[in-house]
């Protein structure tokens, strides 16, 4: 079920791309789920350490409260291994990767990261664990 995610990214970016108009907005149940899904797949460096927020832009003027602008997963990597994901964007990471939707499946699909906006205390582990995500769904 979690390499299921792969073919639902590859129609979800067919539909952004070809028939925008007809469809709606990642929700944040979807973003969400898909990183829960997929991010126990990522295979990391045994000396991969920390935490970071994975998060998704969804909202936009018409959001409204019951909408938030960003929604995602706060990841805790010890060892290599994920050893906490959880629902829901921190506020104040201290590493992250931050992106549309577009951008973010051109990064799992395609592997281009170039256009999310990666910050924080270790750059290098957010790119390592995004780029993970890309290998570990499109290998």
């Amino acid at each position: 079920m979690r390499h299921a995610v792969a073919p639902i990214c590859v129609a979800g970016r067919c539909e952004r791309r070809h028939v925008m108009s007809e469809s709606s907005r990642a929700t944040r149940v979807e973003v969400e789920t898909a990183f829960l899904l997929a991010i126990p797949l990522v295979r990391l460096e045994e000396g991969a350490e920390g935490p970071c927020t994975l998060a998704v832009m969804i909202g936009g003027d018409d959001g409204g409260a019951d909408r938030p602008p960003v929604v995602g997963v706060d990841v805790e990597v010890t060892r290599g291994s994920v050893v906490s994901l959880t629902p829901g964007a921190d506020a104040e990471p201290s590493s992250w990767a931050v992106g549309t939707a577009a951008a973010w499946l051109d990064a799992v699909i395609d592997g281009e990261i170039e256009a999310l906006r990666i910050g924080g205390d270790d750059r290098k582990h957010v790119q390592d664990l995004v780029t993970g995500l890309h290998l570990a769904l499109f290998p």
